[in-house]
């Protein structure tokens, strides 16, 4: 594929991408002089090429895959397997549910190492991940992933489905629960330190077009994550069906 690429259209596009600084927006975080930087932008930023036309994120209906399917894929002579079980579909977006799923994730993720590394001794790293997207249109995706032996795939999905379930019917445990808002708090805390994270902040609410003054109101939100509210989440967004993917070595019967 890569040597079919087209390089002359690949510059194109990267000369077209970057023909219009005007429909750009620069972010700037930390311990500057702001005389300064006001000074360094005229005769930087504003020399740069620009035009008055705008772009905006469109749907092109483009929708990805989402109910129940299952892909068994056979490349390699290692003998190794990758498991990949996707939750995902359409749906409103809601801030709330979008933090609750990835809380979800984190959950799972505890119960999981539980279970399928230190319980069953099948697998090395195994993690657990979701949350909502707003564009280019409303959707949900939850993600678990893990390597193991061939000989285990059967056994460490259905422990690992049979963890999903039992957040479904009965919630996770407080300590569970806990242990993910202790460590989302600590995160919280460190990361206000951080001028990464703060670039991320503020280009996310803009990209969402979200209040900005939200960055500083995560811990009430952390402080809402409930037996209940995981227990809600994982009802609405992982009963409609996964799609399974499996990877095996070539020779695997």
């Amino acid at each position: 594929d890569f040597d079919n690429a087209d390089y002359n259209l690949a510059y194109e596009k990267y000369k077209e991408r970057f023909a219009n600084a005007g429909d750009f927006n620069f972010y700037f975080v930390g311990n500057f002089d702001e005389a300064k930087l006001r000074e360094f932008s005229k005769q930087y930023l504003a020399s740069l090429p620009s035009s008055e036309v705008r772009e905006d994120i469109k749907d092109l209906g483009f929708r990805s895959l989402s109910g129940s399917h299952e892909k068994i894929v056979k490349k390699g002579t290692e003998p190794k397997s990758n498991v990949l079980i996707q939750y995902r579909g359409e749906t409103k977006y809601n801030a709330k549910d979008d933090h609750m799923l990835q809380s979800l994730g984190e959950i799972l993720t505890i119960k999981l190492i539980e279970k399928l590394r230190e319980e069953e001794a099948g697998v090395y790293g195994v993690g657990a991940r979701g949350g909502l997207n707003q564009l280019p249109y409303g959707s949900f995706n939850f993600t678990i992933s893990f390597p193991c032996g061939p000989e285990n795939v059967e056994k460490l999905k259905e422990a690992a489905l049979a963890q999903v379930q039992e957040i479904i019917e009965n919630g996770p445990t407080e300590e569970d629960v806990e242990k993910v808002k202790q460590a989302q708090l600590l995160d919280y805390k460190e990361n206000l330190k951080k001028n990464t994270y703060w670039i991320r902040a503020l280009k996310d609410a803009d990209y969402s077009k979200s209040d900005k003054s939200k960055v500083l109101g995560k811990t009430k939100e952390i402080g809402n994550i409930t037996v209940e509210s995981i227990q809600a989440v994982a009802n609405k967004y992982l009963t409609k069906g996964y799609i399974l993917a499996i990877l095996y070595p070539e020779n695997q019967e």
